[in-house]
């Protein structure tokens, strides 16, 4: 359900922007702020142990399983999809539609500043499960 809500977000907000011009200042500054808002968003959901994505609860308990840092494990996951997706392009379509540069610093970088605001997270606030019984559900 989660998924289908965010692709469903993707879509409005893909709507929203259609009308501003694409400059590359524009576009520099919309990739910045969305990864921005994007590593924030899955540092909170990966903290608080709700998952946005079944591969932001994977992520978190390999990187938990294997005691290796959450930002290692999320760049080699990254890595991997992009790998498959660039694959699949290649022999789909002959080339890699909808990869672009900023895909490519996404995948390289977002593991390591997911990691940066995750420690900052966690160095300022506790998070708790709202409903105090909820806590046996999360620690096991």
């Amino acid at each position: 359900l989660l998924s289908v809500v965010f692709g469903l977000l993707i879509d409005l907000f893909n709507f929203m922007l259609a009308p501003i011009p694409a400059t590359m200042p524009i576009r520099v500054f919309c990739f910045f702020l969305g990864t921005g808002i994007m590593m924030t968003g899955i540092s909170f959901f990966i903290r608080s142990r709700i998952p946005i994505l079944p591969i932001d609860t994977f992520v978190r308990d390999l990187s938990a399983h294997f005691s290796i840092s959450l930002k290692k494990v999320r760049t080699c996951v990254d890595v991997g999809c992009f790998a498959v997706a660039a694959a699949l392009g290649l022999v789909r379509f002959g080339g890699f539609p909808g990869i672009g540069i900023g895909t490519l610093i996404s995948t390289l970088f977002m593991g390591s500043l997911v990691g940066l605001v995750s420690a900052r997270i966690d160095d300022r606030l506790k998070i708790e499960p709202f409903i105090p019984a909820c806590n046996r559900l999360i620690e096991e």
